[in-house]
């Protein structure tokens, strides 16, 4: 695409700067002034215990919530741990925790597993693990630090389930993107080894890099990743990279649960940048709108409009 123009902005955002460049066909500005706002997403998620009964854990004070067989149950702020003495036997108990659009939360499984949840994901677990495997199953974007588990001097293998794709691992860092507007169940390993596996097609995954699974069930591997861009989510800021309107539109979507229209063809254009996830959305919409992008908010609403 010829460039025409490059915008490099700086906006003091709740005393944190944040940066953002766009490339595209040069703009013409015109300011709309919102009629409404969002705040950032914050601790929200739902927990599913295994007999159908649920518990809003934004709302649930601190200290022990309840119990599961032989686990207990604890709830810091947005914080959810399990404590188990032993690991399960006999049938396993399962339990689910959920966060809304506009919700994160982190949970510490039995195993000492560390599991962050981005917004609109998902998680469903035993309570207690097997001594021969721990198998998990998510949606939306997940982050984990996964704890090394022995017994009997053998090591119990970590599986992460994601649709029809599965993440192998052992003990190692890594954050999952399988939500079901993106093109592909996007796999990035930040620290150990893992194994993806999709039907029949197996790719090994080395720190640095990112596995790409796509509808039609191939395996792409990418040594050309951004980290701050994959882990932005986690550490409090958007960090866009060559992307596109409609990609970073998604992700205000979720974080801001709001709904996203276009008034006329998706805007041209891609974008590079950073911006904390602690702002309102009008403040990273008047960003984007310095950029090229002309907005509006109404209620729910993100309405773009193209020129």
């Amino acid at each position: 695409m010829k460039i025409a123009a490059a915008v490099l902005i700086l906006v003091s955002a709740g005393g944190a700067w944040s940066h953002f460049a766009a490339r595209r066909a040069a703009p013409v500005l015109v300011h709309v002034q919102p009629q409404g706002d969002a705040l950032p997403a914050a601790n929200k998620a739902v927990l599913i215990l295994a007999d159908g009964n649920t518990v809003n854990l934004d709302s649930a004070g601190s200290g022990a919530i309840t119990r599961q067989g032989t686990v207990n149950l604890s709830k810091a702020p947005g914080h959810l741990s399990y404590a188990a003495a032993t690991n399960g036997s006999g049938n396993p108990i399962y339990n689910k925790v959920a966060t809304p659009r506009g919700g994160i939360f982190k949970l510490t499984l039995s195993d000492g597993t560390n599991v962050w949840l981005n917004s609109a994901s998902s998680i469903r677990f035993p309570v207690a693990f097997s001594d021969k495997e721990r198998t998990v199953e998510v949606t939306g974007e997940v982050y984990f630090e996964v704890a090394k588990q022995v017994v009997k001097g053998n090591p119990v293998p970590f599986f992460c389930k994601a649709g029809n794709m599965e993440v192998a691992v052992l003990g190692t860092h890594f954050n999952i993107n399988a939500y079901n507007n993106e093109t592909d169940i996007k796999t990035t390993l930040l620290e150990g080894a893992v194994k993806i596996k999709q039907g029949a097609n197996t790719k090994l995954l080395q720190p640095g890099q990112q596995s790409l699974v796509g509808k039609d069930g191939q395996i792409a591997l990418s040594d050309h990743v951004n980290m701050d861009e994959v882990m932005g989510w986690k550490n409090g800021y958007f960090v866009f990279e060559e992307a596109n309107i409609g990609q970073i539109m998604r992700e205000v979507e979720r974080w801001y649960n709001l709904d996203v229209e276009y008034d006329g063809p998706l805007p041209d254009g891609r974008y590079n940048g950073r911006i904390s996830r602690a702002t309102k959305v009008s403040q990273v919409m008047k960003v984007l709108e310095l950029s090229g992008i002309n907005f509006r908010i109404t209620g729910n609403k993100i309405i773009i409009k193209s020129r």
